[in-house]
C-alpha cells in the first residue's frame, strides 16, 4: 500500500504501511494509515484530519497486543508518559520491522485483565 509523501510527513521513505485506526475519543475511531519509515512511525486519517508522528527516539517501550498468534494491535508508549494504541491490520509485519528498529528489549507483551485469569 503507497502513501502519498507531502511536506509534514516525518519519514523521507515510508518501509511499512498499514491499515489501522486510533481512539479519537471514547466512541470516535478514526481510520486511516500507520507508516513506519527511517525517522519513526506516523498515523495519517484517512479523511485527511488529524495525524500522529512518533520519532523512534521518542518510544519508551511498544506494548504488543496479541491473540493467539495473531497481533491485534499496538500500543506505543512515548517519553511524556503518553500512550497511543492502534489497531493494525497487518500486525506481525510491523512488530518484525519495530523488532528491527527498536531491539526486542522495548517489545512487551499487553497486559489484559483475562490474562490473570488464564494462568490460574
Amino acid at each position: 500500500m503507497a502513501a502519498k509523501r507531502d511536506e509534514g510527513m516525518l519519514n523521507a521513505k515510508v518501509e511499512l504501511a498499514v491499515q489501522a485506526s486510533v481512539s479519537a475519543g471514547v466512541l470516535l475511531p478514526r481510520r486511516g494509515l500507520l507508516l513506519a519509515g527511517e525517522r519513526g512511525v506516523e498515523f495519517r486519517a484517512r479523511d485527511g484530519r488529524g495525524y500522529i508522528q512518533i520519532p523512534w527516539e521518542h518510544v519508551g517501550c511498544v506494548r504488543v497486543d496479541l491473540y493467539g498468534r495473531a497481533v491485534r494491535g499496538v500500543e506505543f508508549a512515548v517519553e511524556d508518559n503518553r500512550r497511543f494504541m492502534f489497531l493494525v491490520s497487518d500486525g506481525a509485519e510491523l512488530v518484525r520491522l519495530l523488532n528491527r528498529r527498536l531491539g526486542r528489549a522495548k517489545l512487551v507483551p499487553a497486559r489484559h485483565a483475562l490474562s490473570a485469569l488464564q494462568r490460574k
